[in-house]
């Protein structure tokens, strides 16, 4: 028995009335783009015979199973699992692959699935021409947190002007919020722009008056900005390089001994998160790494004593170069411009953490620091040391005291023995005279400092309270005249009439903002 079967066009109903006027039936099977799908991992390699095509031979050998798929959650019936099923069946068992991540949905501000229908969609090419690459990949990475869905509020260009801007909303028949597809320029409310939602269901249409927006994010903003944060970094570390000691030295104090302790441990956890596909918690691991460890502690710290240490500039020097290593696969264009700086200074490396060269950071060794570099309780003690420092700052802050004033600070036998040999660092950061020890009674008049381990306070302020109240007497001043010139703002006709409403709407919060300030520092004097 001969069985014919026949493929027809779906728009071919003539043919089809034909077909079963003679005979046939239609199957109840549909071969979707699923079944298709299926196959992926087998035909994208020339199953079932890889022969019969060119450079086809050997790769399904090769290359199934491989080692990762990565994937949405909703297509896990429809495709992973397909996957799975036709390979196990055409290939003896054989998995298809070994292991599966799933990755979150994007969606935008409002929690719904960005689709070019809505015109709610970010461009990777827009983000990349305004903010660059490496934060377009940083963000995403950031953002990206197993499998819980994540927003990303939508923004707008303003072709007019450049400037970024928060749409006007509406909503759809089908109850979706939308960017309404004609916008006002922020600057100018008589231009008009097109946005793609009214470029894309045809409700606007683009003209050399009413130019087409461009969709953005100001989540992307982060990214830029730690991007310039790690280039300007390294330059202020390299111009503090002039000598390194070599890749034997090892850490002469307790912050380089630290920084070294920190470099083994962060990336001992990047290491882990990466292994467990957990892409967000390496993001911020690196995050807090660059930005905080060396930007803000580690660069601050050393800089009135490195010029002299050609040891400390070693120090430097290899975190410069591991920092950039660990960063490369997140943000691979700063960190290899900035690398080829790093590696023409000298050859980076410590005892426990050799750094080997390469022709590029691409293709160069991933760090692998020692254990015994680890140090937890000098963790610790620089911990509370930098608590101490961030609570002094709060101090001088409230208390309005200025720059030019070198208090003292007393501190306890518990927090004496943790500041060890970096006194000077926290008087440096702290902008005081010096560190001394707080005998059993406060000063009076002295400021306490308010910390979770140990007791501290700063005295000598000497006529701190009279420079307080010459503060709070200019920021009266300046709130009267910012007052003024908002009244007069929203006194204004044409500004109230004609300004987007948003705009009038932030002025009157201004506004309400200044008189509410105003009236506490008038009720504290």
């Amino acid at each position: 028995t001969v069985r014919l079967l026949a493929c027809v066009r779906g728009d071919a109903v003539g043919v089809e009335a034909s077909l079963e006027a003679a005979g046939f039936v239609q199957d109840e099977d549909v071969l979707d783009t699923w079944f298709s799908s299926a196959l992926w991992p087998l035909s994208t390699m020339g199953w079932p015979d890889p022969v019969a095509f060119d450079d086809m031979d050997g790769l399904l050998d090769t290359f199934n199973p491989t080692s990762v798929l990565c994937t949405a959650r909703e297509i896990i019936t429809l495709w992973v699992s397909r996957m799975v099923m036709f390979n196990r069946y055409f290939r003896g068992g054989t998995l298809p692959f070994q292991q599966v991540t799933i990755h979150p949905l994007v969606q935008d501000g409002f929690g719904q699935k960005m689709s070019k229908s809505l015109g709610n969609g970010v461009d990777p090419r827009d983000i990349i021409e305004t903010h660059g690459s490496d934060a377009l990949r940083l963000v995403m990475t950031q953002i990206a947190t197993a499998t819980q869905d994540v927003r990303l509020p939508l923004d707008l260009i303003d072709p007019h002007t450049g400037r970024t801007f928060t749409p006007e909303y509406v909503k759809t028949s089908q109850g979706h919020t939308v960017a309404a597809p004609v916008q006002s320029s922020p600057g100018d409310p008589d231009k008009k722009m097109v946005t793609a939602y009214g470029l894309l269901t045809g409700e606007a249409r683009v003209t050399d008056d009413t130019p087409l927006a461009r969709n953005t994010s100001s989540r992307f903003d982060a990214g830029r900005n730690f991007a310039t944060k790690l280039w300007n970094a390294v330059r202020f570390g390299l111009g503090r390089v002039s000598a390194p000691a070599g890749p034997q030295a090892a850490p002469a104090c307790d912050v380089d001994r630290w920084m070294c302790s920190r470099l083994a441990s962060m990336t001992a956890q990047i290491n882990e998160a990466l292994e467990r596909f957990q892409f967000s918690v390496a993001a911020d691991l690196l995050y807090d790494l660059i930005w905080r460890d060396v930007c803000d502690w580690y660069l601050e710290a050393v800089k009135h004593t490195i010029n002299d240490r050609s040891e400390q500039q070693q120090v430097l020097l290899t975190t410069l170069d591991t920092i950039l290593r660990l960063l490369h696969p997140v943000c691979p264009f700063v960190t290899e411009a900035a690398w080829a700086a790093v590696r023409a200074k000298g050859e980076p490396g410590l005892s426990g953490l050799a750094l080997p060269g390469s022709d590029c950071l691409a293709r160069s060794a991933w760090p692998a620091p020692d254990l015994n570099l680890r140090d937890e309780a000098l963790e610790q003690a620089v911990a509370v040391q930098r608590q101490l420092v961030n609570a002094v700052r709060r101090v001088r802050t409230e208390r309005h005291l200025p720059g030019s004033l070198r208090p003292v600070l007393l501190v306890d036998d518990t927090l004496h023995a943790l500041l060890g040999d970096s006194a000077d660092i926290v008087v440096a950061m702290g902008r005081l005279d010096r560190v001394e020890l707080l005998n059993v009674a406060t000063p009076e008049g002295a400021a306490p400092v308010a910390m979770d381990t140990g007791k501290a306070c700063l005295t000598e302020l000497g006529e701190a309270a009279g420079v307080a109240d010459e503060v709070a007497r200019q920021r009266i001043e300046a709130l009267q005249k910012l007052i003024a010139a908002l009244e007069g703002r929203l006194s204004n006709p044409g500004y109230v009439d004609k300004a987007p409403a948003k705009l009038v709407d932030e002025t009157r919060r201004q506004l309400e903002d200044a008189r509410t300030e105003l009236a506490e520092l008038d009720g504290a004097s």
